[in-house]
């Protein structure tokens, strides 16, 4: 009976399974993010700065192909692993979408949506080094 007891009592504490996550961690997005791609011979670039409020995004950016760059405004959404952000310049204009999905804490892979048509940016996390 004392092994039967003791049998059952174990097969309880396993299959309670601790303290560990089920579901896996949600990344929070906030920082600064970089990204390039080519579109008719020309390299444009997006720098973003997050706020990842669980689960609203907003931020800041720019978008430039060399010298000429235009400020933006980020808002959206990420609910894990989906990232959906409407990309805008300051000053108006048609929005951009982007839709992507995380890839760990330090990227997003997604499809960045213009006026002329899809492309796939992928966005890094910049992360900075401290001086020492």
């Amino acid at each position: 009976m004392r092994k039967l007891v003791a049998l059952l009592v174990t097969l309880f504490v396993l299959g309670c399974g601790g303290d560990s996550p089920t579901e896996p961690t949600r990344p929070d997005l906030t920082g600064s993010w970089f990204g390039a791609y080519e579109s008719e011979g020309l390299v444009l670039t997006m720098r973003w700065t997050l706020t990842d409020l669980d689960p609203t995004i907003t931020g800041t950016g720019s978008w430039a192909v060399g010298n000429f760059g235009l400020m933006i405004n980020i808002t959206g959404s990420h609910q894990e692993p989906n990232v959906t952000l409407t990309i805008i310049a300051t000053g108006g204009g048609t929005p951009l979408t982007y839709q992507g999905t995380t890839h760990g804490e330090n990227t997003i892979n997604g499809t960045l949506t213009t006026a002329s048509g899809q492309t796939i940016l992928q966005m890094r996390r910049q992360i900075i080094q401290a001086a020492g």
